[in-house]
């Protein structure tokens, strides 16, 4: 097969095994360029193979290109894309050059044919490599492309667990919340006095037993405490963002001794007049956001366990901790019990010795986010979005309005096309419709990238970042609206008559089929509830003049009409229907209108 642009006469083509092996019985060097199909050859190499063909003839040197999807022998060389070029003489490998490095690979061929020479002339023998091993260059690309590969997973992997932590630390403060009353004592294996061998006794902790005393001061009590085992591994779990180190000798010694554990929570004081729970209470402690202020019951704690330090490090001569502790080594004395000094660590310890306690509580738990890809559109094309993207709904993770594209600078607007239509018109015209799409399979990203976005996440490493950017995960898990419901129906509008009862009014069919503004009487002035009140049509004193007006005859006396005159002036100052819409409409937040009282028919 003849090649385009006359490289045929510089390249032999080899496109089947049957060429390959025609090629190898040619006498001399052969540099074969190895490509895959959809890559092709290094065409930016014809001008230096052109020039050292030139220099060396043609019988000490041949040049080939073979495609390795189409030749067996090379198809370990399928599916690249950097150019490789092969060294075969006599039917052997001699060695594989990989990259577009044209003075290295020019300086290379000028060496392997000097060699050849030799070898033809008996001087020196071929150094070839069996077609089945692989030669020094692939090993060492091999190993390069090994460690670029490790070095990638291990990145994601560290992504992985900083994404993990993060969604740990977030479940954490959630359960911390319910458990804000309540803390746990580590009390270890060498503070505790083990029973005679009779058995006569029990395991005894004076450690213990002093925090008693002081646990009534602070209106604690214990709720829970047990013996149990503590592994090396749980210690690790229980010590989570305590930076605490147990020495080896204790973790050795908890490995054959029970170590005590003790729930502490607040005292729980009846609720009557006499006996209302301090106003320093835990439970009573709240931020101006209805959440438990933290760390409370964690800092008493402390006090009573490390002294006035608090710090586990370094406790307090005089503190529980250190007076019953254990003397390791010159000037190293280990704590005899530890508690947590904040309210992440303590509900991780929570987790690994009370972990029914947890199981009890009614908390929310968020997964680590799916992979996922960002989607950006102008807001004015929502509606021709959201139809493409409704049946593949439950794969759309996030959807929100922002006034730009630019995450780190962007302010969400809403999450429905109607509030954003409520907003002002030069809102609208700049809002982007932001879209996380999770990965369930190929066709709902590439649906929607078919509709020409603003901008899709390149890869889902990014996506998945990108998402986090766009919707920050919050303690308070609040789901977001279905972008796919109907606009949710107006407020109820109230209003009072002249007397302080409470009306709702709504437009309603009527039997006749019109619709029509209805009301019903919801409230009495003096506070009753009306449950069962029937609707009725709203007929303003305008409308019954006019009504009146249309019944009565059309000869009129004088007087009549001057009757009239007068019943039009006194209309003229009664509220129209338009006026009475307007305040009706004035008070779509739900408050109510004082009118007058409304005929009805």
């Amino acid at each position: 097969m003849a090649k385009k642009g006359g490289t045929a006469t510089l390249q032999i083509e080899v496109t089947s095994d049957e060429e390959w092996d025609a090629l190898l019985e040619r006498k001399g060097l052969i540099v074969v360029d190895v490509f895959t199909e959809w890559c092709g050859p290094c065409v930016a190499m014809m001008s230096n193979l052109k020039k050292i063909k030139l220099e060396h003839g043609s019988d000490n040197l041949h040049l080939a290109v073979a495609n390795a999807d189409l030749v067996t022998r090379l198809s370990r060389f399928k599916g690249k894309s950097e150019p490789t070029w092969v060294f075969v003489a006599g039917g052997q490998l001699l060695r594989v050059f990989f990259g577009s490095n044209a003075p290295a690979l020019m300086k290379l061929i000028v060496a392997e044919i000097e060699k050849e020479i030799k070898v033809l002339e008996g001087n020196v023998e071929r150094v070839a490599v069996d077609w089945d091993e692989l030669t020094e260059e692939e090993k060492m690309k091999n190993a390069e492309l090994d460690a670029k590969r490790q070095l990638e997973l291990d990145k994601i992997k560290a992504e992985e667990d900083v994404a993990k932590d993060r969604v740990k630390r977030r479940n954490l403060e959630r359960i911390a919340r319910q458990l804000a009353n309540q803390t746990v004592v580590l009390f270890f294996p060498h503070a505790i006095t083990e029973p005679e061998e009779d058995g006569g006794t029990k395991r005894t902790c004076q450690a213990a037993y002093q925090l008693m005393v002081k646990y009534e001061t602070a209106s604690l009590q214990i709720a829970d405490q047990l013996d149990r085992f503590v592994t090396e591994e749980d210690l690790k779990l229980i010590l989570y963002n305590s930076d605490y180190e147990v020495t080896e000798e204790v973790v050795e010694e908890m490995k054959s001794r029970k170590c005590l554990v003790s729930l502490l929570q607040e005292v729980v004081v009846p609720s009557s007049p006499e006996r209302r729970p301090s106003s320093s209470s835990y439970s009573s402690q709240m931020s101006l956001n209805g959440v438990p202020k933290m760390n409370l019951i964690e800092d008493v704690m402390t006090s009573f366990v490390f002294g006035d330090s608090k710090d586990p490090h370094n406790p307090s001569e005089d503190s529980v901790a250190y007076v019953y502790g254990k003397e390791i080594g010159a000037g190293v004395r280990t704590c005899a019990c530890w508690t947590p000094v904040e309210y992440i660590s303590k509900t991780a310890a929570l987790q690994v010795l009370f972990p029914h306690k947890l199981l009890a509580l009614d908390v929310v738990l968020e997964e680590l986010p799916p992979p996922s890809y960002v989607i950006i559109f102008d807001a004015s094309r929502a509606h021709e979005v959201l139809e493409v993207a409704e049946p593949f709904a439950e794969d759309v993770i996030h959807l929100a309005f922002f006034t730009t594209d630019n995450p780190e600078t962007a302010e969400k607007i809403c999450h429905t096309i109607h509030d954003l239509e409520k907003k002002a018109p030069e809102i609208v015209a700049e809002a982007k419709m932001v879209i996380a799409l999770k990965k369930s399979n190929s066709d709902p990203m590439l649906t929607l990238a078919s509709l020409a976005p603003l901008y899709v996440s390149p890869d889902l490493r990014t996506g998945t970042k990108e998402m986090e950017l766009w919707f920050p995960p919050t303690i308070d898990m609040i789901e977001e609206p279905n972008p796919w419901a109907p606009p949710p129906p107006p407020p109820p509008k109230y209003f009072k008559d002249h007397e302080d009862n409470l009306y709702v009014e709504e437009e309603r069919s009527c039997p006749d089929g019109e619709v029509r503004v209805c009301r019903k009487l919801i409230r009495t002035a003096d506070g009753s509830e009306v449950e069962e009140a029937e609707w009725e049509v709203v007929v303003d004193a305008h409308q019954q003049q006019q009504q009146q007006q249309e019944a009565t005859p059309a000869a009129k006396t004088d007087e009549q009409a001057n009757e009239g005159d007068e019943v039009q002036d006194a209309t003229a100052q009664e509220p129209s229907v338009a006026s009475e819409e307007s305040a009706t409409q004035a008070n779509t937040e739900g408050e109510p209108t004082r009118e007058s009282t409304p005929a009805v028919l």
